[in-house]
């Protein structure tokens, strides 16, 4: 199984699912997660973040009400390349046989534009190219 969630609400999704296996795919590491729990709970993987140019710019963009659909083009060009590729094969590998949460620092109320949707679709097709099979909740 491979899902998402945001940082504040890491602690319930921890409760529920023990054995789960947890990626933060933010730029910047969420600063409530205790410092042992980075690399034994929480494997930061940002490569899978959208660059800091391309995060300052969206938010910038929200205030002016821009388009989507540029920081999502931006983001998936930025994620085109062969580490971004190997890092989203081994997550749908481990979500073929356990749970796997996506976590940034976007909240409910940015809803689904947030790039841990993308990533779930681009994870979803890698593992489909390989014959992997993984469910998306």
């Amino acid at each position: 199984m491979l899902s998402q969630a945001y940082y504040h609400i890491a602690s319930k999704v921890k409760q529920e699912y023990p054995d789960a296996i947890f990626y933060a795919v933010s730029r910047w590491k969420f600063r409530y997660i205790k410092a042992e729990e980075w690399n034994s709970t929480y494997i930061w993987l940002k490569e899978l973040a959208p660059s800091v140019e391309v995060l300052n710019d969206y938010k910038d963009s929200k205030k002016t009400k821009s388009d989507w659909n540029l920081y999502k083009l931006r983001y998936l060009e930025e994620v085109n390349n062969a580490s971004a590729k190997e890092a989203m094969l081994k997550i749908s590998r481990e979500a073929a046989s356990k749970p796997v949460f996506l976590f940034c620092h976007c909240g409910p109320k940015e809803g689904k534009q947030c790039h841990r949707f993308l990533l779930l679709d681009l994870i979803n097709n890698a593992a489909q190219e390989e014959g992997i099979d993984i469910e998306i909740q």
